[in-house]
């Protein structure tokens, strides 16, 4: 095995490792600095499965993010009440509700929040609806790493758009 290869990078080091869409390999360190990780940023996440919502907390927290957790909308309204948030990530369904009303309440007691709504069967229809209900961006949930920190940091890089903007 050549001693550039990943896995050997990894083996020596023990440093974590990405791949990209187009197969180049590259260290934590490497996509920090690439990604121009914006450090310390608040991120809430609101989903009531513990295996996404866990996945991507870990996620976060290893590349510096702060991250809250809400189960249900009342604890999420509560805590985007007291404390400022960069991004939230919003469950499509979650605790019995749709993630358009879940999204229409947020933005209507939070119009300046840059909302990225995430769907376990993500289609066409779901995606017009939340995009026109106001959400920053729509993915999948899946468990990859990178395909996640890409659109936070594009939705973080992102200029917060005029709250008159909005369509309710």
């Amino acid at each position: 095995m050549d001693k550039d290869h990943p896995s050997a990078i990894w083996r020596k080091h023990r440093v974590k490792i990405y791949r990209t869409k187009r197969n180049n390999f590259y260290s934590l360190a490497t996509y920090q600095k690439e990604h121009k990780v914006k450090r310390n940023s608040r991120i809430l996440i609101i989903d009531d499965k513990p295996w996404w919502s866990g996945f991507s907390k870990k996620v976060l927290l290893e590349h510096g993010y702060r991250v809250d957790m809400a189960r249900n909308r009342e604890e999420a309204l509560n805590k985007l009440d007291s404390q400022r948030y960069d991004m939230v990530i919003l469950d499509y369904y979650f605790s019995g509700t749709d993630g358009v009303s879940s999204l229409r309440q947020i933005l209507k007691r939070h119009p300046e929040e840059r909302v990225v709504v995430v769907s376990a069967a993500p289609s066409w229809m779901e995606g017009r609806d939340i995009f026109r209900a106001g959400a920053i961006d729509y993915m999948s949930k899946s468990l990859d790493e990178t395909r996640l920190l890409d659109i936070i940091q594009k939705v973080l890089k992102m200029k917060p758009s005029p709250v008159i903007s909005r369509k309710r």
